[in-house]
Formats: C-alpha cells, structure tokens, sequence
C-alpha cells in the first residue's frame, strides 16, 4: 500500500522539498515521518507544497532570466593573462579559478563551478572557454594566454 506524502527537505532518491510523492506505507512510517523529512499528503499539506512549488518556479525563472543576461554581457568577452613560461610552455596552467578571478575583475558574478575548461591550458595561445551558469545556458569566452615578460 502507498501513502501520500508531501517532503519537507530535499531526499535524493524521492524528490525536493515541497514535492508531493507517493510511498509504502513503512517507509514513510518509519523514517519519513518519525525523522521530519515529510508530512502525510492532508489537503492542507498539499496546498502548502504547491505554494512552495510556485516560489521555486518563480525564483527558478528569476535565475534564468539573470543567467541569460549575464551571457549576453558575456559574449564577445575577451580576456587576457599573463604567465610565466619557457618555450610556449607555462609553469603550471591556468585553472578556472584564476579565470573566475579575471572576469570578477571586470565585474562578471561567475564562480569557479561555472566554467568548463576542455582541456588543461599549459601552453601560450588562445582558448575557447564555455561559461555556463545554470543548465542548459552558456556561452563562450575567449582567453589569450600571454608572456609575462612582453
């Protein structure tokens, strides 16, 4: 037998918080309900899960709308950085973190987890690098590698 239970915290294997999903009957007695991760599915729970789903939904849109702005202020962004090098080779690489340093330098809000480096770059030259603040919204931005010396 399943019950109708709405979650109260994200669980992996089940949903989000706010979700309303239906389980066997033990599983929601025993561990469910006894810890504090759901209510049973009353009408009363049930409205206020779908409340909880609109805030989501709309902070969820709020996201993308800013994410889609940041990209469109993104493109055609180049940056530049200077390393240490011998012979086209760099003394280490260029990490996405010194690239989320460079764009918070010129006013860019992109962290270290928003940028997808294909390769590792140790060499001088130019890059193609994918900024990609939520799923399914990215751009590319140009790095170029430089001498520090020149």
């Amino acid at each position: 037998m399943s019950v109708k239970v709405v979650l109260k915290q994200d669980i992996q294997t089940l949903g989000r918080e706010g979700d309303i999903v239906y389980v066997k009957d033990g599983y929601a007695r025993n561990y469910l309900l006894r810890f504090n991760k759901a209510v049973l599915g009353t009408p009363q729970a049930v409205k206020e899960a779908k409340k909880i789903q609109e805030q989501r939904q709309k902070k969820q849109q709020e996201e993308i709308k800013k994410a889609k702005a940041l990209v469109k202020d993104l493109s055609g962004v180049v940056l530049e950085i200077k390393a240490k090098q011998k012979k086209g080779k760099l003394f280490g690489s260029v990490k996405d973190t010194d690239i989320a340093k460079l764009l918070k330098e010129k006013g860019y809000q992109v962290t270290k987890d928003q940028i997808e480096i294909s390769e590792p770059i140790k060499e001088i030259g130019s890059y193609q690098i994918k900024i990609n603040p939520i799923k399914d919204v990215a751009t590319n931005i140009k790095l170029e590698v430089k001498d520090e010396e020149k």
